[in-house]
C-alpha cells in the first residue's frame, strides 16, 4: 500500500486573504542571507506566474515565525532530491525573489 507523507506549513494564514499559486519545483540551493535578512531557496526551473525579477528564487524574511520551519523542510527535501510544492503569491517579492508562504514535500513509501 502506498502511503503519502505530507509536510505542510502555512505562514500567518495569509493564503486565505489572497490568491496563491502552487508549483512543483526542484531545489538547486538553500540558504540564509544576512544581506537581505531572509532564507532563500533557489530553484532549478523558473517559478511560474511570478512577477518578481529573479524567476528561480524563493525568499522569506527571517523574522517570519515560519522561516526556520520552511528552511528545515527545504533542506530535507534537497538532501533527499525530492521536489517541493511551493505556495506563493504571484506579486509579492522580496529582494527580487518570490515570497514563499507554504511548502509541501511528498514522499511515497
Amino acid at each position: 500500500m502506498k502511503t503519502r507523507i505530507m509536510a505542510t506549513l502555512f505562514s500567518l494564514g495569509l493564503l486565505t486573504h489572497t490568491e496563491a499559486t502552487e508549483s512543483n519545483l526542484s531545489i538547486d540551493s538553500v540558504g540564509v542571507s544576512r544581506n537581505t535578512n531572509s532564507i532563500f531557496i533557489e530553484t532549478k526551473e523558473p517559478i511560474p506566474q511570478t512577477s518578481c525579477q529573479v524567476k528561480k528564487l524563493l525568499r522569506l524574511d527571517l523574522s517570519d515565525p515560519s522561516a526556520s520551519y520552511i528552511l528545515s523542510i527545504a533542506i530535507a527535501a534537497q538532501s533527499q532530491s525530492k521536489q517541493i510544492i511551493a505556495i506563493y503569491e504571484n506579486n509579492e517579492c522580496m529582494a527580487s525573489g518570490t515570497v514563499i508562504r507554504a511548502i509541501k514535500v511528498f514522499s511515497d513509501k
